[in-house]
């Protein structure tokens, strides 16, 4: 959906002009606007969501990883 200078949009399915902003669906063929809102929802409808829960995922087990080697390094220093 591309925005002109007057934020109008135009229906992906058939060329026409939406003029309201707010608009979920078309008023001329009915078919659904897909307007991301946002990063998150730029993410729900672009190509990148599961590159970017795989990316999310692979981050917390970094994350908990070296929390659980940095206590038992920790733990191994105590005992020398």
């Amino acid at each position: 959906m591309c925005y002109n200078f007057l934020m109008s949009a135009v229906c992906p399915h058939c060329s026409k002009p939406v003029n309201d902003p707010e608009a979920l669906f078309c008023l001329f063929c009915g078919s659904p606007l897909k307007k991301p809102a946002g990063f998150l929802g730029a993410l729900k409808f672009g190509a990148w969501k599961y590159a970017a829960i795989a990316l999310l995922a692979l981050l917390i087990a970094v994350l908990i990883c070296a929390q659980v080697f940095s206590s038992a390094f920790a733990a191994m220093e105590k005992t020398f």
